[in-house]
């Protein structure tokens, strides 16, 4: 059963209209003062049971951001169920530091994994962001064609050359739009890491080679042997109309 939470919508909201939040949980305590903390800020907040939403099924897509809260062996399960079906931003709460964990989240299609305890304001300003890169993407509408690939960046749906329509996890989405917009350019790590993640957010060399790697499963015929997404020295080039790799690029 979802609990709510909502105010008026406050003058110092960043979104324009009121945004729809879900938390789901095992904690059901720490869940409201969050929820509390996040409608102070005008948005409307359901708090879920992790037990309730396993069994049945919500539309998960009328919210803007889903936050899942737990340290439940099957919390990974959880946010890969979630993700199937679900387009905007997933975050995961958890005491867990230990960064094979991170990445096994991260692959589940999580878009961060925010490590308790964090103080108010910093949860706050997180969701801040994400709501934010939510509200830009809808205010821009872009659809954008590069070759045989069409990418809807509001929906995130990806279609490849071989006509499959393809989700994107909210960072999949920026990078493949990153890619999009510099096809054939030597795109360096530092720079990549920076426009994806901004500094609002961890990201890292190790992070996104995972992220390219999720891609690459997505959209290449042999991800193994990439024929659009290649690594170069110290970055990464996106070739639309599938190159040949070329001797001095590595497919690692």
């Amino acid at each position: 059963m979802l609990r709510s939470h909502s105010l008026p919508l406050l003058s110092h909201s960043a979104m324009p209209t009121m945004q729809q939040i879900l938390i789901i949980t095992d904690n059901q305590e720490a869940a409201d003062m969050l929820a509390h903390g996040l409608t102070l800020r005008g948005m409307q907040v359901d708090v879920a049971g992790i037990d309730s939403h396993l069994r049945q099924g919500d539309d998960l897509n009328r919210y803007t951001l889903i936050l899942v809260d737990t340290d439940r062996t099957d919390g990974v399960v959880l946010c890969r169920q979630v993700r199937a079906e679900y387009v905007n931003p997933l975050l995961l709460m958890t005491y867990e530091r230990d960064e094979r964990y991170h990445l096994t989240v991260y692959s589940a299609g999580v878009d961060e994994c925010i490590t308790k305890p964090i103080g108010n304001p910093l949860f706050l300003a997180k969701v801040d962001v994400w709501l934010r890169r939510v509200h830009a993407q809808r205010a821009q509408g872009r659809e954008i064609d590069v070759a045989a690939f069409h990418l809807d960046t509001v929906r995130r749906r990806l279609r490849t050359p071989a006509g499959e329509e393809i989700r994107l996890t909210a960072l999949e989405n920026r990078l493949v739009s990153l890619f999009f917009y510099n096809p054939g350019q030597v795109l360096e790590n530092e720079m990549i890491i920076s426009r994806v993640w901004n500094d609002y957010s961890v990201g890292d060399n190790t992070l996104l080679k995972n992220l390219v790697y999720r891609i690459r499963r997505k959209i290449e015929p042999v991800p193994n042997e990439p024929q659009y997404i290649q690594t170069v020295m110290g970055g990464y080039i996106f070739w639309p109309d599938g190159s040949e790799p070329l001797r001095s690029i590595s497919s690692c």
